[in-house]
């Protein structure tokens, strides 16, 4: 199992986990007062609330590599959606990272137009990543496909000033496929 990106964190309570099936959890437990007994216990580690180290915001903090390294050690034990399902009940505020196939399956990428749909030509209906780019009173241009390799260079070279002659002569030179 990899050790989390953060092996020395300033505080444990706000870090990210690996997980048993190597899911990143995000913790970011910032009441740690109000929220630090029901982290332990869903965590299945009550005997840390009596813990000197553990106990007091001031100590989880000056011990944090220590916590950090036990909930790591904790958070191996079970796979994502276990730990989600526990965190979930614990109501304890946490994210994870996303994968790239994810992405199209994702509520929030759906409800913010992340994907947008258009007619390919040979494929038919298709998804792509919608332009980030929004401006106010302009109408985004609807994607369309990619041109094939040289399937403008006529008219590229044209608008550069070459001639039907000079393009013909890169052709037979090899410089043009």
């Amino acid at each position: 199992m990899k050790v989390s990106g953060v092996t020395t964190p300033p505080n444990a309570l706000i870090n990210q986990y690996l997980t048993r099936d190597e899911r990143w959890i995000l913790l970011i437990v910032i009441q740690p007062d109000k929220d630090w007994p029901r982290f332990a216990a869903a965590l299945g580690h009550p005997e840390w609330l009596d813990d000197a180290c553990f106990a007091e915001v001031r100590a989880r903090l000056e011990n944090a590599q220590a916590l950090a390294q036990e909930i790591q050690v904790t958070f191996e034990t079970k796979d994502f959606a276990k730990w989600k399902q526990i965190l979930d009940d614990a109501k304890i505020t946490f994210g994870v990272v996303g994968r790239t196939e994810e992405a199209p399956h994702d509520a929030q990428m759906r409800a913010n137009d992340f994907f947008v749909g258009f007619e390919h030509e040979t494929l038919g209906k298709v998804e792509v990543v919608n332009s980030p780019i929004w401006l106010q009173g302009e109408t985004k241009r609807q994607p369309q496909r990619a041109p094939q390799l040289g399937e403008h260079t006529d008219e590229v070279l044209a608008e550069l000033g070459y001639d039907s002659d000079k393009v013909s002569a890169l052709r037979k030179s090899g410089a043009l496929g």
